[in-house]
């Protein structure tokens, strides 16, 4: 999806990881403490910093920008149908932003990043289905809305990446057409999405793919501890 629809993105379905308690069969006193409870509220305090990618220097680095207006959907439907989620997402309430961005060299008055990497925590407004989101990925290939024609990865696997979370990659070609990949998945209850876009035409690397799964993760290490 290209970048001038990223954050109709932000609010897409998204994976759960879910903490569950677990019951011992050992020695007494050895049961695992219970799950902690739900987040309710996105704050600026609970998104990682500008170190959390490497050469953080190299990058325009935007602290958390809360939204407590939230994000709801804006492509009415998209061809076909079923693939609308991909195009729009699901709504949600208050949510947050954290962005890394890096400047084409060449052209110091461009007005599009050459690559973006952000970090996205929101309190989603229904339960994303995880499973629901894979059978999405592989089933709708290429979709059209919003003057884009976008084709979409079957969920990706990558050293780091959990379970619980779903990776995807997404070509947009039309107006501002991109390259991007996002890992989505539920903490404490709070929908919580990574994702880079590059407008220069070049796929995600390995180290881009590096990057992102340790950022998914410190986030959501982040937001369990709290």
């Amino acid at each position: 999806m290209g970048v001038v629809t990223l954050h109709r993105l932000l609010a897409a379905t998204a994976a759960a990881p879910l903490a569950a308690l677990t019951i011992s069969c050992s020695s007494p006193g050895s049961e695992s403490p219970p799950p902690r409870p739900d987040l309710t509220q996105v704050t600026e305090s609970m998104f990682v910093g500008a170190s959390a990618i490497p050469d953080s220097s190299a990058w325009d680095f935007t602290g958390a920008v809360l939204n407590p207006d939230g994000n709801y959907p804006y492509t009415d439907q998209a061809d076909p149908p079923e693939c609308t989620p991909l195009a729009s997402g699901l709504p949600h309430g208050l949510k947050g932003a954290a962005d890394w961005t890096m400047w084409p060299t060449d052209d110091p008055d461009a007005n599009m990043p050459k690559q973006t990497f952000t970090v996205l925590i929101a309190v989603p407004m229904e339960k994303p289905d995880l499973q629901g989101l894979r059978d999405l990925l592989r089933k709708c290939g290429t979709f059209h809305a919003d003057e884009l024609t976008s084709t979409v990865s079957p969920p990706l696997q990558h050293p780091g990446l959990p379970d619980s979370a779903v990776a995807w990659r997404q070509v947009s070609k039309g107006p501002f057409g991109s390259n991007g990949t996002e890992i989505v998945g539920l903490s404490r209850g709070l929908y919580v999405e990574v994702y880079t876009w590059r407008t220069d035409g070049a796929d995600t690397s390995p180290a881009d793919m590096d990057i992102l799964v340790n950022l998914f993760n410190e986030q959501v290490s982040k937001l369990e501890a709290a």
